[in-house]
């Protein structure tokens, strides 16, 4: 609505039109704290008195009043949380309630973290509205709209080509750094820290060319000048802040946790804030003023805090190990991926000879592979150190070592998973096409020493250089390494399932280098060469499903379907799924079965694969059941395409005869009794019902 207003594009959005009124809560908290504070229309009188642009508008204050009182304005209130006193906020929270009271024909918007509206809630507000994290599209609108804003208020408001220009030319520079780099992505996906790294990115025309650096300039960001340009007092300076933060993260990192309640870290903030002179500042004062104001801190949950990004407690922990020259810590913790990411910032402000020193003692994929990202992170390391890692990683390609040149080869396979594109919070992509090095090791680990099927192997594979794009494999081959790869990950409370892109996410976020080259897709199963990843965040009660259908334990798998589709839609208890239920299963979990019974029968079974048949068959239901093959079972990987998923969960009928009729084919989870709410009155229509959600769904 007030983006509609900004626009003056009401029409399009079909929005009312409104007056915007926009004031800072911290910057009038004086006035409506006072002891006759001035009522809204008062205060937006003598505001615009204030303003240069506003000078000669000369309104009355009873002209405002009317409009608030007709409901032609809309009011935004920015930072309830700003106003840092906290006395001070809950007189400027009753303020605002008395106000809406006041005016109730008018939109009232206010903004604020969550601990600033929790601690004084405004009792007028009728819906709260959270911010979310952005996707990798809402990050890449988000920096646009920001760069364009930014450039307009730099140029007293023009807004012309040159200024679009520039502000398109330098947000695209942006997006394209934090793409390239996974830790800033990562971080990327928060509101408050992308505004952060886009003003280090607009203050110096580029980002910091490490990552350490950026992670420095945003801490100043947050604990110092942020709070500066905005006039708020802070008893500390940044570096005083940073010192006493850098202890508690590296506590933090020691107990291996996030999370910590004040009483927890009490002494150790009290020893350090000692030691700062003049300053009288409790421990529960200094994280309330963090927390408050920097927002560095955050309150996961009641009672419970934690860094608002995991990066910023690694940073500050690898900067204090630094700063009390305690390598060690990192050195014994090499091997643990709790302090993978404090080591990589650690060298990055260090000399890292000693830390890959000890991944060359202790050679595994995971050493090694962290290992080489403090190589190219280092600040600084001996030529020796250096030349020992790369002829390991790079000449151990070709190594003719076996064992040399299989680590190797994980290693770079494992870099390349580490890297992957964020999307959204459950899917990261590939950038890059596989090499021939990586996809040796499928090969070897599938065949083994027997012979390797024609369609498994590259173009030129005698020739092909171990650095160099593998092509030239088939569809079932490129799927079965992603199968390979999903076999081979660490599961935990959600499992990781690797996959080949579909049409649109390939065209969507193409590949960096090679763009000559098209990647297999779910979709394009004839004509692809190289292979492109997805990885997918898959809950853990789909991998009883996958390690059916990995094993081709058909039968197995058609009944876990089943299973799952009852347990999801909530009717175990009934047995069966009504039109409502098909109408409103979760596209999510429907893609989730359908691309695992896609993936693992090479493209032959699936929901997909029967919409398919259905729509080529003219959506005849009887020439796709002839087609299917559903007379009868068959639970081999020979059976026809699309034949399975076959039994689903059915609902007993009136008569054995019609209940063994439908229980043998795909629609026997719709509830078959005609007298019965939800009821089909045959298998064309219930498969109508399933068909449409496969379509809403996009499948």
């Amino acid at each position: 609505m007030s983006l509609a207003d900004a626009k003056n594009s009401h029409g399009k959005y079909k929005s009312p039109k409104f007056l915007p009124v926009l004031l800072y809560l911290r910057d009038i908290r004086e006035e409506i704290t006072s002891p006759q504070p001035p009522t809204l229309p008062e205060l937006i009188t003598n505001h615009l008195k204030t303003q240069p642009a506003f000078a000669e508008l000369n309104p009355q204050t009873d002209w405002f009043n009317q409009q608030l009182k007709n409901g032609k304005c809309l009011v935004m209130l920015d930072g309830l949380d700003e106003v840092a006193d906290s006395n001070e906020r809950s007189q400027v929270s009753k303020w605002v309630n008395k106000q809406m009271e006041s005016y109730l024909k008018t939109a009232f918007i206010i903004t604020s973290r969550p601990y600033g509206y929790s601690s004084a809630p405004v009792d007028e507000v009728e819906i709260i509205l959270k911010v979310l994290p952005f996707s990798l599209e809402q990050m890449k609108l988000f920096i646009n709209s920001w760069y364009l804003q930014t450039e307009i208020r730099s140029r007293a408001g023009k807004n012309n080509q040159a200024v679009k220009a520039e502000a398109k030319k330098n947000a695209e520079d942006l997006i394209e750094r934090i793409i390239n780099n996974r830790a800033i992505a990562d971080m990327a996906t928060n509101p408050l820290l992308v505004t952060m790294i886009a003003t280090v990115h607009y203050s110096g025309s580029a980002l910091p060319g490490r990552r350490v650096e950026l992670y420095q300039k945003i801490c100043d960001l947050l604990l110092g000048t942020r709070q500066a340009a905005k006039k708020i007092k802070a008893p500390l300076t940044s570096e005083q802040n940073k010192s006493v933060l850098q202890v508690l993260a590296l506590d933090l990192m020691k107990r291996e946790t996030r999370t910590f309640e004040p009483a927890e870290v009490e002494n150790l903030i009290a020893s350090e804030l000692q030691k700062i002179a003049n300053i009288t500042l409790t421990p529960a004062e200094f994280l309330e003023q963090v927390k408050d104001v920097s927002g560095l801190i955050v309150e996961k949950e009641q009672g419970k805090l934690e860094f608002a990004h995991l990066s910023f407690q690694e940073y500050l922990a690898a900067a204090e190990v630094k700063e009390l020259q305690q390598e060690k810590i990192l050195i014994d913790n090499f091997c643990n991926s709790w302090w993978a990411e404090t080591i990589r910032l650690y060298a990055a402000q260090s000399d890292a000879t000693n830390l890959i020193q000890a991944a060359l003692q202790n050679q595994t994929v995971a050493s090694l592979t962290l290992a080489y990202d403090c190589l190219k992170e280092s600040k600084k390391i001996t030529p020796q150190t250096q030349n020992q890692l790369e002829n390991i990683l790079e000449a151990g390609l070709t190594s003719q070592d076996p064992k040399i040149a299989q680590i190797a080869a994980q290693v770079k396979l494992a870099r390349r998973l580490n890297s992957l594109l964020r999307i959204n919070e459950t899917q990261e992509i590939d950038q890059s096409y596989l090499t021939w090095a990586e996809y040796q090791q499928f090969i070897k680990d599938t065949f083994g020493t027997n012979t390797i099927e024609q369609d498994f192997l590259p173009t030129n594979s005698t020739s092909l250089s171990l650095t160099q794009s593998v092509t030239g494999m088939s569809f079932q081959a490129a799927n079965r390494f992603c199968a390979w790869l999903s076999l081979n990950s660490n599961f935990d409370n959600n499992f990781i399932r690797y996959r080949l892109p579909t049409e649109a996410e390939a065209k969507q976020y193409p590949a960096r280098d090679e763009k000559h080259l098209t990647c297999w897709t779910q979709e394009n199963r004839n004509n692809g060469e190289g292979i492109r990843i997805v990885k997918d965040q898959c809950p853990q009660q789909y991998r009883q499903l996958l390690e059916h259908l990995a094993a081709g334990n058909w039968r197995e798998a058609d009944e876990e379907t089943a299973k799952m589709m009852l347990k999801v839609a909530n009717r175990e208890s009934q047995g069966y799924l009504s039109i409502e239920d098909i109408e409103k299963f979760p596209c999510s979990d429907l893609r989730t079965i359908d691309q695992l019974w896609v993936q693992y029968s090479d493209g032959r079974f699936g929901f997909s694969v029967q919409k398919r048949i259905y729509e080529a068959q003219g959506k005849d239901w009887g020439k796709m059941e002839r087609a299917l093959e559903w007379s009868s079972e068959n639970y081999s990987i020979k059976a026809p395409v699309g034949h399975l998923p076959f039994t689903l969960p059915t609902k007993y009928l009136p008569t054995p005869t019609t209940y063994k009729k439908f229980q043998k084919n795909i629609f026997g989870f719709v509830a078959l009794i005609g007298n019965e709410k939800g009821s089909v009155k045959s298998e064309e229509e219930g498969y109508s019902y399933l068909a449409q959600r496969l379509v809403n769904c996009n499948l």
